[in-house]
């Protein structure tokens, strides 16, 4: 141990002239008096303080103060929505961010799914409605956005991406389709792990449906002849008579076409009902399998009211639509078990003066651990979902859109 005694003087001659070159000499004098055995504190010269300007805040208009005035449990509905953006913006000025113009709510005529009661039937309008069914990623969705000519129901590699019924509609001279896409269906010994609505979505789908469609992945089957999910289906099909057209989709998957023939025998002995075994690949957009079932399905209709005009492809609302197209770029993005446990939260719906929208979304995690997986290495994850969701959003809503996903933990 070397006494302070015997430590030589260190002299150093210098006049900075910055900040930055004292500090560096306090760095060099620290660290030779440790080297000494000096316990020199660790302790740099302050830095002068930043002299900016504070971000321009504009106050609250007397309803916003007045609305968060108002206790939480006595807030009318369509006050709720008002107020989380009131404390979005506060906190956003909290941290120094200043907003252009006030976050709005949603409005109701987003949040309503569409219905139009009163508009102009054809000549001689003409009705079909079909209830769509099969097994997890069997195609069904894809298939009906290909007929309809627009994504109503989103899509993804993964199960289950179709959470709940999704109508869609297709129109065509006096005749109307009326799709109903259902989740892909539940066999028995996996019931128990699924929330009820969705087990039962694709059978009550079938108590207002006048036809019934049933799609069958050819390649699936063909790799493992007993698939739990379409012998269920086929099962519960028993209890049933309803017209049904059954199609065989992803024959661009096969290698040797006639393999398909029998799977349909297969499943047309199963269920006698079905008129007709259309082969078809849904990606193809150009095949003739799509047509055949389009053609097929508008033979179906029988004498009756249009249910949509014939400018309307689906129901849902536009506020669900942003939530979907959300979704499906999670699904796309994450792994296993993580984007089916995601919630959300819409807490903007502004119209811009450049007629620009801009939708303001919260994803809601569980856990922290989550948190850093949805945001991605330097947001990588975040960054693209809500550029990927941006566009199709864009296109549904046939409008220019500014998207913001902000991702939080639940009880942060």
């Amino acid at each position: 141990m070397v006494s302070r005694a015997t430590v030589p003087a260190l002299t150093l001659s210098f006049r900075p002239s910055t900040v930055s070159q004292t500090q560096r000499y306090y760095a060099i004098m620290t660290r030779a008096k440790r080297r000494a055995g000096i316990n020199a504190p660790n302790t740099t010269p302050p830095l002068p303080p930043k002299t900016s300007m504070p971000p321009k805040l504009t106050p609250l208009s007397d309803t916003q103060q007045e609305v968060l005035m108002t206790p939480k449990t006595s807030r009318p509905p369509e006050t709720i929505a008002l107020a989380k953006s009131i404390h979005l913006k506060k906190a956003t000025r909290a941290a120094g961010r200043p907003l252009i113009g006030a976050l709005k709510p949603v409005d109701t005529a987003s949040r309503m799914i569409k219905i139009r009661t009163s508009f102009e039937q054809p000549q001689n309008p003409h009705l079909v409605k079909v209830a769509v069914l099969g097994a997890a990623n069997a195609g069904k969705s894809t298939l009906v956005n290909q007929i309809v000519g627009e994504q109503i129901s989103i899509v993804s590699p993964k199960a289950h991406t179709t959470r709940e019924r999704v109508l869609a509609v297709c129109t065509q001279d006096n005749k109307q389709i009326v799709f109903l896409d259902t989740p892909g269906v539940i066999p028995g010994r996996n019931r128990a792990r699924m929330n009820r609505e969705l087990v039962n979505a694709s059978w009550h789908s079938l108590n207002e449906a006048d036809h019934l469609m049933v799609v069958v992945d050819v390649a699936k089957v063909l790799n493992a002849p007993h698939t739990f999910s379409d012998d269920y289906l086929f099962e519960r099909l028993q209890a049933y008579s309803m017209p049904a057209t059954l199609i065989i989709n992803k024959m661009d998957l096969l290698t040797n076409k006639s393999e398909a023939e029998s799977v349909a025998k297969k499943f047309t002995a199963l269920y006698p009902h079905f008129k007709r075994t259309i082969f078809v690949s849904a990606l193809d957009k150009a095949g003739d399998g799509l047509l055949e079932v389009k053609d097929g399905l508008f033979a179906e209709t029988v004498s009756r009211d249009w249910l949509f005009p014939a400018d309307q492809r689906g129901e849902m609302s536009d506020l669900r639509r942003v939530e979907e197209f959300i979704r499906a770029e999670f699904f796309k993005s994450l792994h296993q078990y993580l984007p089916y446990m995601l919630k959300q939260e819409n807490v903007g719906w502004t119209d811009l003066p450049d007629g620009s929208l801009r939708i303001d979304q919260i994803v809601i995690v569980e856990r922290d651990s989550q948190h850093k997986i949805v945001v991605g290495s330097d947001g990588a994850v975040i960054r693209k979902v809500t550029t990927d969701a941006r566009r199709e959003i864009g296109k549904a809503l046939r409008r220019r859109v500014q998207l913001f996903i902000q991702v939080k933990t639940r009880g942060k």
